[in-house]
């Protein structure tokens, strides 16, 4: 019974010793996984064509500006891509800072009270896309009324002053377009009398507010006139690309929106292959054992049955020879019996319940024998 015992522990513990091991290996597996997850986004974002925020001019997909960004270079402008607020790191009034969106763009409040200070000290700030009224009135005092809609032809110039570039060709499906210019001065009118382009003198500064970014974007810059409006806009001046607006901060570059989705979706993919194959090579038994009944059910069993025996004290004799071999009492008399049993923590009653008194009650016996075995287990 010693044997059996030990072997059946030393094997459960065994077994338990496999989920520690699959658990350290799925650790190291996962944490492999992700490095080489990682590297894949890398090279892939590091690849010729850069996928990201449309308008940044990091990305070169059709709605990015990385031409525009190059179409600067080639002209000795040395254009710069800031990833600082304004509101961090001031601009300066030289140069033409560029904040080009695609959609409803959001600028905080405390870089349009930079750009404020940057156009009123002599800065020209480019605004290619919509902005919220607030936004515009921060930096300006004033704004105007823009709608949304489909459009079709070209934009004459009709201001004077600026740079002659031809007709903007309006080729996107929908486009932003202002109504009703209000302070501001038009560049460009539509021929139902509408304008894609105004400008605002602010201090010794000015802005331009255009109102789809989209003339600047890699698809559309190889039209003529929009190079050259792109040149006009600069006019000499350092131009400045706000990458703040799409998400590019001070820490680096960031991984594109989709590239931040399949990156998620592959671990979950990973994590989820890992827990199936290591629930179908687990164990085939269950990781703890099945326990018999409780002592004590088990104990009030046995009395019972031995109390219904016509022969309690016959039933009860392997039980005390049991019990005298634990002791290790079968040399001795009955005296040193007892004596034997009480040195292992028994009560006078127990001891002659267990080896002495024939008339003793069964359950008792059995509840003796109990308290001997918890103290001398280590015997069997």
């Amino acid at each position: 019974m010693v044997v059996r015992l030990g072997e059946r522990f030393l094997m459960t513990a065994e077994r338990r010793d496999i989920p520690l091991a699959r658990t350290i290996l799925l650790v190291v597996a996962i944490v492999v996984g992700l490095n080489v997850m990682f590297l894949l986004v890398r090279a892939l974002v590091g690849r010729e064509v850069v996928d990201g925020p449309a308008g940044s001019s990091f990305v070169t997909t059709g709605q990015g500006t990385a031409a525009l960004f190059e179409l600067y270079e080639r002209n000795g402008l040395d254009p710069v891509q800031k990833r600082v607020s304004p509101a961090r790191e001031t601009v300066s009034p030289s140069d033409v800072f560029m904040q080009i969106t695609s959609g409803a763009a959001q600028p905080d409040e405390a870089t349009a009270s930079a750009l404020r200070t940057f156009v009123a000290n002599g800065g020209r700030l480019v605004i290619a896309g919509l902005v919220p009224d607030e936004y515009i009135e921060e930096i300006t005092g004033e704004s105007a009324e823009w709608t949304v809609e489909r459009l079709d032809g070209a934009a004459s110039q009709v201001f004077p002053d600026v740079p002659a570039v031809g007709p903007i060709p309006i080729e996107a499906p929908v486009l932003a377009i202002f109504v009703e210019p209000g302070p501001w001065v038009p560049w460009y009118v539509l021929d139902d009398g509408r304008f894609p382009v105004l400008q605002l003198r602010v201090g010794r500064g000015d802005v331009i507010w255009i109102s789809d970014g989209s003339y600047f974007s890699n698809a559309r810059l190889a039209i003529q006139a929009n190079s050259s409006f792109a040149l006009a806009l600069a006019d000499g001046r350092t131009p400045v690309f706000d990458e703040v607006i799409h998400g590019y901060g001070e820490t680096g570059q960031s991984i594109p929106d989709a590239w931040t989705v399949a990156f998620w979706l592959g671990l979950a993919t990973a994590l989820v292959a890992l827990v199936a194959y290591g629930w179908r090579s687990g164990p085939p038994e269950e990781v703890t054992r099945d326990l018999g009944p409780r002592r004590a059910d088990y104990v009030d069993a046995v009395g019972s049955l031995l109390a219904r025996s016509p022969d309690s004290a016959g039933a009860l004799e392997p039980i005390r020879r049991t019990a005298v071999r634990v002791l290790g009492a079968e040399s001795l008399d009955e005296e040193g019996q007892l004596v034997a049993a009480r040195r292992q923590g028994l009560t006078d009653d127990e001891a002659r319940a267990l080896l002495a008194d024939d008339d003793a009650d069964p359950a008792d016996v059995g509840l003796a024998f109990v308290k001997l075995y918890e103290q001398t287990k280590e015997k069997l």
